[in-house]
């Protein structure tokens, strides 16, 4: 048990987890913005943030067509009870 063992320097007191989130934040924040501000639009950054967001249209457009075609199909339904 010499110098450099034991709990000193790497365990949750000693500031390190934030200053690792202060980092990471600012790692994010430059990320986004060249994500938004980079000319190149074969940027791999870039071309993923469009996937990303074409996913999350295209999921949600999805969802509103599967609520309409319940909603048709409940209508149906309904219909056909009253007849």
């Amino acid at each position: 048990m010499g110098n450099g063992s034991g709990s000193s320097g790497s365990g949750p007191n000693n500031g390190s987890s934030t200053g690792d989130r202060k980092n990471a934040i600012i790692l994010k924040g430059y990320v986004f913005h060249h994500e938004d501000s980079c000319p190149n639009n074969e940027c791999q950054l870039k071309q993923y943030k469009s996937s990303v967001i074409q996913s999350v249209k295209n999921k949600k457009n999805s969802s509103s067509t599967q609520k309409r075609h319940n909603a048709m199909k409940e209508n149906t339904d309904n219909q056909a009870l009253l007849l």
